[in-house]
C-alpha cells in the first residue's frame, strides 16, 4: 500500500514536470488519454445498446457485427503525424 501511494506522487510529480518544461509533449499526452477515454465510452456504448436490444427483441437475429476493428484502425492511424 505505502509503494502505491509512493508511486502515485512521483508518477504526479513526473507529469508536472512534464507539464512545466514540455508543454507540448503534455498536451499530447492528454489528447491521446481524451481519445482512448471516448474509445471506450463509444464501445461501451455500442455494447450496451446491443444489450439493450437483444433484451427487447429476443426472438430476432442478432444484428450485423460493428465495423469496430476499422475504427480502431482508423481511429490509430489519425493518431500517426507525419
Amino acid at each position: 500500500m505505502l509503494r502505491f501511494i509512493l508511486n502515485f506522487f512521483l508518477f504526479g510529480i513526473l507529469f508536472y514536470l512534464i507539464y512545466l518544461f514540455f508543454p507540448e509533449a503534455f498536451q499530447t499526452l492528454v489528447s491521446w488519454a481524451h481519445q482512448v477515454y471516448e474509445f471506450f465510452r463509444d464501445v461501451f456504448a455500442q455494447l450496451s445498446e446491443r444489450f439493450r436490444s437483444m433484451k427487447t427483441h429476443p426472438n430476432s437475429q442478432p444484428q450485423a457485427p460493428q465495423h469496430a476493428l476499422l475504427f480502431l484502425s482508423l481511429w490509430l492511424a489519425g493518431q500517426v503525424k507525419r
